[in-house]
């Protein structure tokens, strides 16, 4: 990796978070939990697309169930899914109306 990068910086602030915590004496277990937060955000999350993918079809698939598979739930499955994000929530309810599709 470059040096330099956002990557890189994003890393030494978090480690400079880290150390300002402790110079404050802050229990050292909260210290360690916002650490692993801050690395978290910088690294991503630990599941691989293809594992986000099925957890995404199978909690869409649930609130359908939910709604009681009415003119709607497609997309109001996919706001429960990815609140806040409406490129996502489109994406989500076109894959979730084609999994409907398909399980006739």
């Amino acid at each position: 990796m470059k040096e330099g990068t956002d990557h890189d910086s994003a890393i030494r602030t978090a480690v400079r978070e880290i150390m300002w915590d402790m110079r404050k004496n802050i229990a050292l277990v909260t210290v360690e939990e916002r650490g692993v937060d801050r690395f978290k955000k910088i690294f991503g999350p630990d599941e691989t697309p293809a594992e986000q993918y099925r957890r995404e079809n199978a909690e869409g698939m649930s609130w359908i169930a939910a709604f009681g598979n009415a003119r709607g739930a497609p997309l109001r499955a996919a706001q429960r899914v990815s609140p806040g994000n409406p490129s996502a929530q489109h994406r989500l309810a076109q894959r979730f109306r084609r999994l409907l599709r398909e399980n006739k």
